[in-house]
Formats: structure tokens, C-alpha cells, sequence
């Protein structure tokens, strides 16, 4: 994603990017920042195959990105359908989180979190987001969104014609709001914010749905732990660490129900693929990039994930002490093994 130090918003900042990468064997693709005034960053780029499509923060999130204005939004949609780009949108609005914010009347702390950020917030920007997408052509994708509302409007706009996608992140499927009170708040915070245990239970009811989930995510963010326990709100990042978990835990989460099984590779690995534009991979078949895993879901193959065995440099995981099966024996990429578990 873009919103990194430096924000991947310019031709140059593209560049620093992408040699951070060096000689790493995953194929890499990016999703390049839109702000309000840099169309021109984002024409000069749009050829490049190394840039999946572009990524609009309606609201304010980690990191400088923000086009919150209708009118900027407009624009930036445009853009990207005249240029024949995918635009991925973050969709919270802006203006309806400050008035919540202000309404406090107080410095806001971690447990105001998902009253700030609230359903409506969300479902909010999704309608905007879909109108501007009608308008214009451009073809979106919405990244984690976080309430069964926004995916009834979306798979609504599917229906009528509208070329958008959506996707849903582990994190919204196994916890809900109640971990962000108490003294641990902050490891909890993130955009969109956890909901209620209704709407966990909907929207993991919506995997199973045809048509209304297109991607599982996982939004991964691994921020330290001496920055998600800040004194205060607006210095406690957002986002957690997943990617390395996300699979055991949707296998775990799966077990006993062989549909969602079977559509978890469209989930996770083939639709992903499609909307990156890597048309030799996502599936196997003749021809294909032979990037595969290979895994043991069997009951006395699971394990419990702890924070020690943690890959990322933020040392913890949201699920540690949580049991799965599923962990990866092996993983082969372009066809050579590059990780073998030590049993």
C-alpha cells in the first residue's frame, strides 16, 4: 500500500520503493497514492508494470494520504478511468469522523476508536464512492470493508452493472469491538475499526454469500509495540500485523465447512491475483509461475501461534495463543523451495 514513509504518491518515491524491495523473489506490485493535486504523478506512472492500480484514502489513516473532498475524489476517479486504471479506495468519511470527533467534546482516547469511525462512516463513503464510480467509469475495488452494510450496497451496485470488487480483512472475522477498552486498547486500533459481534458474525455469513465478498485481505500493518501503546490517541498507529497467519487461521476458521474451503483459493489466492494483473499466476495450471504452498491441515497437525515466532519486526501477533492448523510445510516460488518448516 502506499501510505509509507516516504508515501508512494510520485514517480520518485516509486523508485525508493521498489529498491527497498532488492532481489526479493515474491513478485512485487504497487498501489500508487492519490492525493489531491497529483494527477499528473499518477499519468506518469500508469504504464508501469509495476503498479497494480491506485489507491484514494476518502479518510484520514496512517500516513499523509487523504483526498477527501468530493470534487478531489471526482478527479482522481476520473483519472484512473481515463487512463484505464484500477483505483482501490480506503472509504471512511472524513467530515462525518470529525463532527463525531469534535462532539466529544474532550481529547479523544483508544476506546473512542469505533464510535469515531462508526458504521456509518464507512457506509457513508462506500455510497459516495459507488455514485463517483457511476459517474465516471472507474473501476474500484474497496479495500477491508468492515460492515455487512457496505457489502449489501456493494454487491447492490455489482447487480446493476457498476465495475467495483471488494474485500474483507481477517481481523474484522475473528475479533469485534470490545478489545479496544481496557489498557490494551491500542494494539487494537485500526481503519476501519473493529465492530460490534453482530456484524463479525454477518460478515463472515457474507463469505459464503455468491457474489459478495471478492478478496480475503489482510490490511498488514506490523507497527512495534512501543508505538501501539503511545500515551495518546492520535499517536497510537493504526493497523496490525497478519499476513503471515492469515491462512492457518481461514483454514482453522473453515474446518468444518468444505464449501468455504473449496472458495477460499478463489479468495485468497485466484481472484487476488486477477485484480493485480498477474495473469500467470493465481491458479495451477499449464503455463503457469509454480509459486505454490504446501500445508497439513489435519487435527493433530495444529499448533498455537505465539508472538516469538513472529516474522514480522514488529514481534507480536493480534493471535497469538490461538491454535490452527493449516501452517505452511513448504513454500515453493517460481518453481525452487524457498521455505521448509523444521518439524
Amino acid at each position: 500500500m502506499p501510505n509509507t514513509n516516504p508515501a508512494i504518491s510520485t514517480h520518485e518515491n516509486l523508485e525508493v520503493a521498489d529498491g527497498l524491495m532488492g532481489k526479493s523473489p515474491v513478485q512485487r506490485k504497487f498501489w500508487f497514492g492519490a492525493t489531491p493535486d497529483n494527477a499528473l504523478e499518477i499519468v506518469s506512472v500508469a504504464k508501469d508494470p509495476r503498479v497494480a492500480g491506485v489507491k484514494m484514502y476518502m479518510g484520514s489513516s496512517t500516513g499523509g494520504l487523504l483526498v477527501s473532498q468530493e470534487h478531489s475524489q471526482h478527479a482522481v476517479m476520473q483519472t484512473c478511468a481515463d487512463l484505464g486504471l484500477r483505483l482501490v479506495v480506503h472509504a471512511e468519511d472524513e467530515d462525518m469522523m470529525i463532527s463525531i470527533r469534535n462532539s466529544l467534546g474532550r481529547k479523544p482516547t483508544v476506546a473512542d476508536h469505533c464510535k469515531i469511525r462508526r458504521t456509518e462512516v464507512e457506509v457513508s463513503a462506500v455510497t459516495q464512492a459507488l455514485r463517483l464510480a457511476e459517474q465516471t467509469g472507474c473501476t474500484v475495488h474497496f479495500a477491508h470493508i468492515s460492515t455487512p452494510e457496505s457489502l449489501e450496497l456493494i454487491f447492490d451496485a455489482k447487480c446493476a452493472g457498476l465495475p467495483v470488487t471488494c474485500e474483507v480483512c481477517l481481523h474484522h472475522l475473528i475479533f469485534d469491538e470490545s478489545k479496544t477498552s481496557g489498557g490494551a486498547g491500542g494494539f487494537w486500533k485500526m481503519n476501519p475499526p473493529l465492530r460490534t459481534m453482530s456484524q463479525m458474525y454477518r460478515l463472515k455469513e457474507c463469505l459464503a454469500r455468491d457474489g459478495f465478498v471478492d478478496v480475503i485481505a489482510t490490511d498488514h500493518a506490523p507497527h512495534t509495540r512501543m508505538a501501539k501503546v503511545a500515551d495518546e490517541y492520535d499517536l497510537v498507529p493504526s493497523g496490525v500485523t497478519g499476513m503471515q497467519h492469515m491462512f492457518p487461521l481461514l483454514m482453522t476458521l473453515t474446518q468444518h465447512n468444505s464449501y468455504m474451503r473449496r472458495k477460499l483459493i478463489d479468495l485468497t489466492v485466484k481472484n487476488p491475483a486477477h485484480l493485480l494483473g498477474l495473469k500467470d499466476r493465481g491458479e495451477v495450471a499449464v503455463g503457469n509461475v509454480a509459486d505454490l504452498v504446501l500445508f497439513d491441515d489435519s487435527q493433530d497437525a495444529s499448533s498455537p501461534i505465539w508472538d516469538r515466532d513472529t516474522v514480522s519486526k514488529c514481534g507480536w501477533s493480534p493471535y497469538h495463543g490461538m491454535d490452527v492448523a493449516g501452517m505452511p510445510k513448504i513454500v515453493i516460488m517460481g518453481g525452487e523451495v524457498v521455505y521448509e518448516a523444521q518439524d
